[in-house]
């Protein structure tokens, strides 16, 4: 059973640092852009070696990547998501100076595409990757509404 909304966003390479701009813009985006009845979600930004590590446990994969969904549901749900998130801030910066955009705003793209993926969404073949995307835009655009035009900033 899934609790009611619960959401945890922690900085596993400075736990001084602070997370709620982020975690503000998921919840939001999770309760209303969404529209979920429930969510369990804990989301971790790591270094590159902690991404690495759990890409090869959990996913038998080399290296880090950018971010990293575990699903620990019974199986998607169009109203709910259980699961954790592994981000990497580090690459998130690199891909937002390729695409002219803040390291913030990738990190919550990276965010909201685990979410998609918790929802049952796939991104293996350049069609799905395509729609992953458009569905990224979409909700990103529906934060920025809410929180305003620099939304991604903490």
């Amino acid at each position: 059973m899934i609790p009611e909304c619960e959401l945890e966003v922690t900085d596993w390479r400075d736990e001084e640092a602070s997370c709620e701009w982020l975690r503000a813009r998921v919840a939001w985006a999770l309760r209303s852009h969404f529209q979920l009845k429930a969510y369990f979600l804990e989301v971790h930004l790591v270094g590159l070696e902690t991404s690495a590590e759990v890409n090869r446990e959990r996913l038998n994969h080399e290296g880090p990547t950018d971010v990293i969904t575990l699903d620990f549901s019974d199986g998607p749900d169009p109203r709910s998501i259980c699961g954790e998130l592994f981000i990497c801030p580090e690459i998130a910066a690199e891909y937002a100076i390729e695409y002219g955009v803040s390291p913030q705003a990738e990190v919550l793209r990276y965010a909201l595409h685990g979410a998609l993926h918790l929802l049952g969404h796939d991104d293996l073949s350049p069609e799905q990757r395509q729609e992953m995307s458009r569905l990224e835009d979409r909700a990103l655009a529906s934060v920025a509404q809410q929180f305003g035009s620099e939304s991604t900033q903490p």
